[in-house]
């Protein structure tokens, strides 16, 4: 049953953080799970109605990130904020501030700040399939988390 269990769910050791009784999570994802993910980005175009908030791709900025990895052996501390605002989660405390996050195998994401970081990387592991193992830093909003009174839209702030 266990190996049943990790095919059909995706588990990230996380921190748990509350802020003004709204939960966050942080951990990590790998170069291949963050290109591999069905992760969406929310583009604003200046004919909306503000729903999306992300700029429109810049490829002379992703270029350059993915140079800046693969050159310079560079590192990205910053965090990519991703929402899975459509995917029931749960979370099962280890202690105090630390524990699993669980979703459903390849569940929507949507980033709503690392989208440049998140092409570069993918550029870079075309050039060295190396940075498939590449670790950054990520937060989780899941306003679907199971047993939450979360709203994605206050906890993204549209």
């Amino acid at each position: 049953m266990k190996k049943l269990f990790k095919l059909l769910f995706m588990n990230f050791d996380v921190f748990k953080l509350v802020q003004n009784d709204k939960t966050l999570f942080t951990g990590v994802m790998s170069g291949k799970e963050l290109t591999n993910s069905n992760i969406q980005v929310d583009e604003w175009q200046p004919n909306m109605d503000m729903t999306g908030y992300q700029r429109i791709k810049n490829l002379q900025k992703i270029d350059k990130i993915s140079k800046f990895l693969i050159k310079s052996k560079g590192i990205m501390p910053s965090t990519i904020l991703i929402s899975v605002r459509e995917s029931k989660v749960t979370y099962t405390p280890k202690n105090h501030y630390f524990g699993i996050l669980a979703m459903p195998n390849d569940p929507n994401m949507n980033v709503i700040d690392g989208q440049h970081r998140i092409e570069g990387l993918r550029r870079a592991i075309n050039v060295d399939k190396k940075f498939e193992n590449f670790i950054l830093p990520v937060i989780f909003l899941c306003p679907n988390l199971v047993d939450s009174k979360s709203n994605s839209d206050i906890e993204e702030g549209k």
